[in-house]
Formats: structure tokens, sequence, C-alpha cells
């Protein structure tokens, strides 16, 4: 194991000031001739295409994919409010347990593929690369009311109980 040394709390600007210990001992360490440097792999000048992908086709994929998990001819209301940067998918339905699961976890998917894509994205792509993370990032930040769903209904709710939704909240019967 490495030796750990705690240094305390410092003042951010000293921490890489060029006169800390560490620093002294990089400067003696030989590095060799043909190492490369490291480069920033994002591509800033895509960050706001980013994050127009992510709020305006996201968001609605998301209530989308929510939407799909619900039975055949059930109706499912799916919106947005730009103003508040919001979506939604609303319905009078209720789900059993298992499927309510799977209805709040369906959004995931576009952030698990994108964090694929910027996974396996080559480093020369760097534009694709800016896209897919800050779109994975969105795609599984934004279904976090959806976790604490599951995390409730896992926790609280029985097996083989429907899940309904009013306007005070998730409710559920056997």
């Amino acid at each position: 194991m490495a030796q750990i040394i705690w240094d305390g709390n410092k003042n951010w600007e000293n921490v890489w000031d060029g006169n800390q210990p560490w620093d002294r001992e990089i400067a003696k360490k030989s590095i060799p001739e043909k190492a490369q440097v490291d480069e920033f792999i994002f591509d800033l000048w895509f960050m706001p295409l980013s994050f127009i992908i992510g709020f305006f086709v996201a968001m609605p994929l998301h209530e989308f994919l929510h939407a799909i998990c619900y039975p055949k001819g059930e109706k499912v209301y799916i919106g947005v409010s730009v103003k508040q940067l919001r979506a939604y998918a609303a319905s009078s339905a209720a789900l059993s347990r298992g499927r309510y699961i799977m209805m709040s976890l369906a959004p995931m998917i576009p952030g698990i593929l994108s964090l694929a894509v910027f996974l396996a994205c080559p480093i020369t792509m760097k534009w694709l690369m800016t896209i897919c993370v800050v779109t994975s990032f969105m795609g599984l930040i934004s279904p976090s009311p959806d976790y604490m769903d599951v995390i409730i209904l896992l926790r609280k709710v029985p097996k083989g109980a429907m899940i309904q939704a009013t306007e005070n909240g998730l409710v559920w019967y056997l």
C-alpha cells in the first residue's frame, strides 16, 4: 500500500504552486523522452450543442420511454414545460409493482447508451466524446426522482401490488 501522508487544510492556490514536497519529488523523477503529454479530451465548442440535445431531445425522449411502458390501450399524456425546463408523463393507469419499476428505470437507457458510445469512442473524436459525456450525465441524472420512487417501492410496496399516481403522490393497493 502507498504511504499516505495527511497534508492538512491548505489554500488551493498553494497546492499547485510548485513549492510543495511532491513538486520537488516530481522534479527528481526521470521522464522518458518518448513520454506524451495528456491533452484535454473534450471539445468545449460542442458543449452548447450537448445541452441543447440533452434538453430538447433527451427530455421528451425520457418521457416517451416512460410512456411506452404502459399497457396497450392506456392513455399516457407526455409534454414539456420549456419555461421551467421540465417534462412530464401522466396517466390514470395503475401499474403492477414490477411494471412501475420498469417504467421508472426505462429513461436510463439513453444515458447508458451515451456512456457506452463515450467509452468506445476514439480519443480523436473529441466532438462526439463531448456530446456523449454531457448527454450521458443528463440521461443518468434526470431519472433521479424515478430512482427514488423505485427505492421506496422496493422497500415499502409488497409484490403483487398495483401502483397508482395521484395528485398527492403514489398510492398502492393489493
